[in-house]
């Protein structure tokens, strides 16, 4: 997990629990000791390490001149995700076989296989039997508030007149995308829109096709025009591109027949001036 730190890491069988390690370090001749827990945990392990410093018992012997204690960062115990993370929860993945949340609570430059190896070991010291299915189940959860209420239909409708808060510049709602709006401004042109980038006006008029009361008589010609363009399919807007490269190459092309006829026709004429100067 930490290879940076490996040399300063022991890994010893022995050592299970903090009294342990605790014991085992004072044997080596350490006299300060420095411990590092969650912070919802620093009171905890302050009074436990410290009752017990200089009393012999089954939990072993250690006498330090001073242990610290030292928050590791905040963390909230009820918070889900990587928030509330701690190795009762990880424990706790593995036992419900949980391999996508349990990727969350691991070094993010952990391989996959480690980080496979280390789950399946968890769950055997568990009694558990080991993982050989390791697909990873995403929740995407809730987007925003806004992609909801929009999703639910709560945001915004055909023909709802809306200002764009980019350009301040006002129309109504031309058609419903799947995270967008097409905005048909008073203006006459088109424009595609995130959520977020427009805002109902004050008053809502409602738009309909028999009586639109909105803009100019061409202004509402122009931007139907552009609608119309716009919902063309991607697949025709290609071809109707194409037609058009080819009808340039085809105008050219005919241009350059033109000039190089008249390039003849000239060639031809100083040839025949020239033959009856000749003569």
């Amino acid at each position: 997990m930490f290879p940076q730190h490996a040399r300063n890491v022991l890994i010893s069988k022995d050592v299970k629990t903090v009294f342990d390690a605790a014991t085992s370090l004072h044997d080596q001749g350490f006299k300060r000791i420095t411990m590092v827990v969650g912070a919802d945990r620093i009171a905890e392990f302050q009074t436990l390490l410290n009752k017990y410093n200089g009393v012999k018992g089954r939990h072993g012997f250690y006498n330090f001149e001073k242990i610290n204690i030292v928050s590791a960062g905040d963390r909230d115990p009820d918070a889900e995700g990587i928030e509330g993370m701690s190795a009762s929860k990880q424990r706790e993945n593995a036992a419900n076989n949980d391999f996508n949340t349990f990727t969350q609570g691991v070094p993010s430059k952990m391989t996959n296989k480690d980080t496979r190896k280390l789950f399946n070991d968890i769950r055997v010291g568990m009694g558990l039997k080991e993982n050989i299915n390791f697909k990873r189940h995403l929740d995407l959860g809730k987007v925003s508030d806004t992609r909801e209420k929009y999703v639910a239909g709560e945001l915004f409708e055909p023909g709802d007149r809306v200002t764009v808060l980019e350009t301040k510049k006002s129309g109504y709602i031309y058609r419903l995308g799947a995270n967008h709006v097409i905005v048909a401004l008073d203006e006459g042109k088109v424009t595609r829109q995130w959520l977020e980038g427009i805002v109902h006006e004050e008053k809502t008029d409602r738009w309909y096709k028999d009586q639109p009361e909105w803009g100019t008589p061409e202004a509402t010609a122009k931007a139907k025009k552009n609608v119309e363009i716009e919902q063309i399919d991607p697949v025709q807007k290609i071809k109707m591109k194409i037609d058009k490269e080819k009808n340039s190459d085809a105008v050219r092309h005919d241009k350059m027949l033109d000039r190089a006829r008249i390039a003849r026709a000239r060639a031809k004429n100083v040839k025949s001036v020239a033959n009856k100067k000749k003569v």
